[in-house]
């Protein structure tokens, strides 16, 4: 259960930074650069903080975890505090309170939405790659204990019952 709301919060905390910077679009478009001179890191490292968040959905269904869920209030509240931190970052300027609110309940929204499309994808294709799978004919060994191969003829299967009785049975 804890590993579970980790799982979550850390998931909601890298996804926000995409959310906000798409809100941050939204709300002023191309009038400003994102958080000022550091417009390019914003960037790249929303880039990498969505790719982790991938990574991570397709690893846990890969070791045949459930799927990876984020919350939609997580997203919100991160993107949130993200969209503060590159507000501080740029020139003090009038924002608009309910656009940026509104758009950041889309940004999360969507963020949320296509997240949770690519882990229930990740989880699909690794249950179904892990269903048509068969084992291997040459394989005789299963869990770490060795199964002899069966015999194919009828002979060999009742070798122990071809020898004749003991002569003091």
């Amino acid at each position: 259960m804890k590993s579970a709301c980790a799982w979550r919060f850390g998931l909601a905390a890298l996804l926000g930074l995409p959310a906000a910077l798409f809100a941050h679009a939204l709300v002023f478009g191309g009038d400003h650069a994102v958080s000022g001179s550091l417009h390019p890191a914003a960037i790249d490292l929303a880039w990498l903080f969505a790719g982790i968040c991938l990574a991570m959905a397709c690893g846990r269904a890969a070791c045949r975890r459930s799927e990876l869920r984020v919350s939609f209030s997580g997203i919100a509240v991160s993107g949130a505090v993200w969209f503060g931190a590159i507000e501080l970052c740029e020139q003090p300027h009038a924002i608009p309170f309910f656009t940026a609110a509104l758009a950041l309940a889309a940004a999360a929204w969507i963020a949320r939405a296509v997240f949770n499309a690519f882990a229930a994808l990740a989880a699909a294709v690794a249950v179904s790659s892990r269903s048509t799978r068969t084992p291997s004919p040459q394989l005789h060994v299963r869990r770490g204990v060795s199964i002899p191969p069966q015999s194919a003829s009828l002979a060999h299967r009742l070798r122990l019952f071809s020898r004749p009785p003991p002569i003091f049975a």
